[in-house]
């Protein structure tokens, strides 16, 4: 799936299986699960906005410029063997 700190540039749709948000620290213990007909991904590129403090409006005005910037703050792994859809940014 993805790590934290990896580049946000998709959000994926999980068609079959389990993955959740994992603690890579503390064993990947999984505090938020994710089943399937979930999506997740997109509270990164929310965030990532917030804390830069950069609206939304101004990220898709600039979208190439700042995609580049934003960087994942989860980690999601795949608890079963899962399927996933991506929506490439």
């Amino acid at each position: 799936m993805y790590y934290e700190t990896d580049m946000v540039d998709e959000i994926y749709f999980l068609t079959s299986g389990t993955a959740g948000f994992t603690l890579p620290l503390k064993s990947n213990i999984v505090y938020i699960e994710i089943n399937e007909g979930d999506y997740f991904g997109e509270i990164d590129l929310l965030i990532e906005c917030s804390e830069k403090q950069v609206s939304i409006e101004y990220l898709m005005e600039n979208f190439f410029i700042q995609i580049n910037r934003l960087k994942r703050g989860f980690t999601v792994q795949a608890i079963q063997d899962s399927t996933l859809l991506s929506l490439s940014m």
